[in-house]
């Protein structure tokens, strides 16, 4: 994988950042993995473009995600959610420590969140 760098989101991106979010609009997903953030939500929301997928881009994200946590915002536990259906982003999450802590039911979208931990 090359190296990967996140960066705070800036006027010269845009470009890129709405071809992005058109990618998936054009194939019908959604980019709000996260939901509503206290009860449904998380401190940290992540997503890979389609076409990049299965190469570690999630778990790279997520992994220096928690550094920014730890070292710049002080927070000592984080919490993620998926969908209960996302094995991906389970997958992602476990690999970094994650305890899942519940689930919950989403009535209005008939989903079911799990919702998951991480000490820093």
């Amino acid at each position: 994988m090359e190296s990967l760098v996140l960066k705070k989101v800036e006027i010269e991106y845009g470009d890129d950042i709405f071809s992005y979010k058109n990618e998936f609009i054009y194939s019908n997903e959604s980019m709000d993995g996260t939901g509503f953030f206290l009860q449904y939500g998380g401190h940290i929301g992540y997503s890979v473009r389609k076409s990049e997928r299965n190469k570690g881009y999630a778990k790279e994200e997520l992994r220096q995600a928690l550094i920014y946590c730890k070292d710049v915002l002080h927070i000592g536990r984080v919490l993620l959610t998926c969908n209960n259906d996302n094995f991906a982003s389970q997958k992602t999450i476990l690999s970094q420590r994650g305890k899942k802590e519940n689930e919950v039911l989403i009535k209005d979208e008939n989903c079911v969140v799990e919702r998951y931990w991480i000490d820093l």
